[in-house]
């Protein structure tokens, strides 16, 4: 037993539970241009708050409804992380980041960030010179047979 300020307390009358209620928590997803080529390196980052750093987070893209890739990053002392990604086909990509969460903190999961993905034009030139070159050797044969 214990007497404080009046008050007597006894042991075996005290028991409590303490009960941890992990902390919700935000993610955010973004690619750096609207628009990509294929064989281009898509840059991706985004962030979880409040800050939590050391934490994995899935990035999932897609082209369409078809998934592409997941892959795993660690946020940095920030919270933030970082990953680029070669494009291997044309379409309408996303990409959409999730986290588990911890005994701390809820797990999240991002809105999409989305962009095309277009096949590089046609680069005309070494067709242009072959054909002039071409064109050239077969007007001095012509000529040289006169």
């Amino acid at each position: 037993m214990m007497t404080m300020n009046n008050v007597t307390i006894s042991e075996s009358s005290l028991n409590f539970t303490v009960q941890n209620t992990p902390e919700a928590t935000n993610l955010s997803v973004s690619v750096e241009m609207t628009e990509y080529e294929v064989g281009d390196m898509v840059a991706v980052s985004g962030e979880i708050t409040p800050p939590i750093s050391g934490v994995s987070v899935d990035l999932s893209y897609s082209v369409g409804a078809a998934s592409i890739a997941t892959r795993t990053v660690t946020t940095d002392t920030n919270g933030r992380y970082t990953d680029t990604y070669e494009l291997s086909q044309q379409g309408a990509w996303s990409v959409k980041a999730s986290w588990k969460g911890n005994s701390d903190y809820l797990g999240a999961e991002s809105q999409q960030a989305s962009f095309s993905v277009v096949t590089p034009p046609m680069d005309w030139l070494p067709i242009i010179v072959v054909a002039a070159v071409a064109l050239i050797g077969l007007a001095l044969f012509i000529r040289r047979r006169r």
